[in-house]
């Protein structure tokens, strides 16, 4: 009965073997030579006996694409298809991610990996550095040519590996400010300072200053309007320099989180929470301060004398690993 029904398998699949038309055959060639490249499968099992018998008895009509052909037509063509479906969706989304790595490959030669997050990660690019050996301005052009690719403009960071070289690009890549409010602040500031040693020249015999200049030098509205365009500019510029920082945060900033970090979870551990951890047999609080251990064994006492159960030895046997 069991061969009658495999015969009965094999021919209706030799049955339904009917003649594939050209669009059909294309469709499926890359279809499989997709799936190889994706897998990562060798080019070679389309040569191989076992495989071409499998898809013969799937659809004899079908006949397997050559290695030359994945190799060379489908490759380019699915590279192509990724490639253009890739840079549509990146550039349909805003607040992208750029990620170099500087690696080498198996030859030991130089390589750059650019990946772009939107957080999903994306490989775009691998650049062989050849004898530009990670040169910080070599590697700002090539930072600037990928970004031009999708939109400059939608790019937020720019994340450098551990190579030496990959964080200096962006000192290349900083664009220059379109005001110079940085340099008027600090101008005015030093005219500020000079306040007396120039009113001090202006009233000097043998100084030889126009009387216009003079007459708003000894004139006090004229150092009031310094003051209020300093108080204008300075709160500019300094969040000008925090844009241009390397670091969002400052050591205040890194230490405001961290504290905060620790009273949230101050309020989010009670006791209760580090005697379950005690009292986990695979941790044993292992991890526990002494400060915690303590309220651990606090509460542990507490609950045991609302029970009326004496668990004092217990615990220290427990512990110390012993009778168990």
């Amino acid at each position: 009965m069991e061969e009658q029904d495999n015969s009965l398998t094999v021919n209706s699949l030799n049955s339904s073997a009917t003649q594939i038309s050209a669009e059909k055959k294309l469709y499926l060639d890359q279809l499989l030579s997709k799936a190889i490249f994706i897998t990562g499968s060798p080019f070679s099992i389309v040569e191989h006996p076992l495989w071409i018998t499998f898809f013969n008895e799937i659809q004899p009509s079908y006949k397997l694409p050559t290695r030359k052909a994945i190799s060379t037509t489908h490759l380019e063509v699915i590279y192509n298809e990724m490639v253009k479906a890739i840079t549509e969706e990146l550039k349909s989304t805003n607040d992208l991610h750029l990620q170099c790595d500087g690696w080498s490959n198996q030859r030991n030669e130089g390589i750059i990996n650019f990946i772009i997050a939107k957080p999903e990660p994306f490989f775009v690019k691998s650049l062989n550095t050849l004898t530009n050996r990670h040169i910080s301005q070599y590697l700002s052009q090539e930072i600037i040519k990928v970004m031009e690719i999708y939109g400059g403009d939608i790019f937020v960071t720019l994340i450098g590996g551990e190579t030496p070289g990959i964080p200096g690009p962006g000192n290349f890549n900083k664009l220059p400010g379109k005001t110079r409010w940085g340099s008027y602040c600090t101008a005015l500031e030093s005219l500020k300072n000079s306040k007396v040693a120039l009113q001090t020249l202006a009233v000097h015999e043998d100084a030889t200053i126009s009387e216009e200049i003079k007459s708003n030098i000894l004139e006090l509205n004229f150092w009031l309007m310094i003051e209020h365009c300093i108080k204008l500019l300075e709160p500019i510029t300094r969040k000008i320099f925090k844009l241009e920082e390397i670091s969002i945060l400052n050591e205040q900033h890194k230490q405001d989180i961290i504290n905060n970090v620790i009273k949230r979870t101050d309020n989010c551990m009670k006791p209760i929470h580090y005697a379950a951890y005690m009292l986990d047999p695979k941790s044993q609080g292992i991890e526990l301060d002494e400060e915690h251990a303590l309220d651990a064994m606090e509460y542990i006492h507490e609950v045991s004398q609302s029970l009326n159960i004496d668990v004092g030895l217990d615990l220290v046997n427990y512990r110390a690993k012993e009778g168990l």
